[in-house]
């Protein structure tokens, strides 16, 4: 969702920051370097050195009600808050089109994913993934076996949209075909990650409905 439906990262950096002062061993710039893609709940273990699960807990709420918080504060301020990336409305309507087979497989909490995706205007799947409907998050493979299964299909039958290392390594290791996107990380990020292709964003795919099966069409970034 993050990073490849909606650019969030203004209002992630700038809770971070916030974050930094509460918790000021925190190395601003790692953080931001290694955080994208991974649950919060995961994060405010590694980043914040939290033990307590109900402090996890409750931090990790705190950190993705004050995303929102800061997006709806910089809308407020003319700047750019949670934007709907390029492509991704044209690509939606496609899939939209004649079938329903997709769906979100998010790091992201159930209500800041809900929130996030009503502030954007992208209308959800009927059933998505978020961070608590997983044991183990990204890079864990766990999160989209699950995204598979809600749209009945097997996890080698799927294609996965990803932006972060974290989510292509648990996409690639849930045996899923991956197209990363250059919208989050610079492309030699990417490519360690060794997804199957990589394109700008999602104005480079298309998707057309055909009987049976979808036709994607890639314009493909050249290595």
């Amino acid at each position: 969702m993050d990073g490849t439906l909606i650019e969030s990262t203004p209002a992630v950096e700038a809770t971070w920051a916030q974050f930094a002062q509460d918790y000021p061993f925190i190395d601003l710039n790692y953080v931001l370097r290694h955080s994208h893609g991974v649950r919060t709940h995961e994060n405010m273990i590694r980043f914040c050195k939290l033990q307590n699960p109900d402090t996890i807990a409750s931090e990790a709420k705190r950190f993705e009600e004050t995303i929102l918080a800061c997006a709806k504060h910089r809308q407020e301020q003319g700047l750019k808050g949670l934007v709907v990336l390029p492509g991704v409305n044209t690509l939606l309507e496609q899939l939209n089109a004649n079938h329903h087979n997709w769906t979100i497989v998010t790091s992201a909490t159930r209500v800041y994913a809900n929130a996030a995706l009503q502030i954007s205007n992208i209308r959800q799947p009927e059933t998505f993934i978020t961070s608590e409907n997983v044991l183990r998050g990204k890079p864990d493979p766990a999160p989209f076996l699950e995204g598979a299964k809600v749209i009945h299909q097997n996890p080698r039958d799927c294609l996965v949209l990803e932006d972060a290392p974290s989510g292509i390594q648990a996409a690639k290791a849930a045996g899923a075909l991956v197209i990363a996107l250059l919208t989050s990380y610079p492309i030699e990020t990417i490519k360690n990650a060794h997804p199957d292709f990589i394109v700008k964003d999602l104005s480079s795919v298309s998707a057309k409905w055909l009987d049976d099966h979808y036709e994607i069409n890639v314009d493909i970034v050249e290595l």
